[in-house]
């Protein structure tokens, strides 16, 4: 996922093929259990977003797709309960030390 270029896939094939592997092995370190050579099998889906040209939203539109996806996957949270997972999930982004908003924000919810 790279919103700087139209076509990120192919501007970074190269470590794609490397990067696969390496996370594929990585997660049979973790996971012996794990099969080596299975995220190579994997699919993948090139996902429209809208090019970046100011070299710094790009993390903005990264997390946006990622939270708007974020239905398709278990996540540690689990998917028993996903009432605790979003709201686990909003705490985190809220109370987070990159929140620029976090301390005006938490003023306006607790009326002080």
């Amino acid at each position: 996922m790279d919103t700087m270029y139209p076509n990120p896939e192919e501007k970074h094939k190269s470590i794609l093929k490397n990067m696969i592997p390496a996370i594929d092995t990585m997660l049979n370190v973790h996971d012996p259990q794990w099969e080596l050579g299975t995220m190579g099998s994997w699919g993948r889906q090139l996902v429209e977003l809208m090019n970046n040209t100011d070299n710094h939203s790009c993390g903005v539109l990264m997390l946006g797709w990622i939270k708007s996806s974020a239905a398709r996957i278990v996540s540690r949270y689990g998917m028993e309960n996903i009432v605790v997972a979003r709201k686990a999930l909003l705490m985190e982004d809220f109370l987070s030390e990159f929140n620029e908003a976090k301390d005006e924000a938490l003023s306006a919810i607790t009326c002080t």
